[in-house]
């Protein structure tokens, strides 16, 4: 584990075609004024 690294598990939207994962948002502890970040995943075929 790095000192000062904060880990927490992401909210995920899956469904049939990937999943969306939520990172960071305005209420995480640790915000520093920007921005949501999102990731996703597509299955492939879709």
């Amino acid at each position: 584990m790095i000192e000062g690294v904060i880990t927490e598990p992401l909210l995920q939207f899956p469904d049939d075609r990937g999943r969306v994962m939520r990172m960071l948002r305005a209420d995480s502890p640790g915000f520093e004024g920007f921005g949501e970040i999102y990731f996703s995943i597509v299955n492939p075929g879709r």
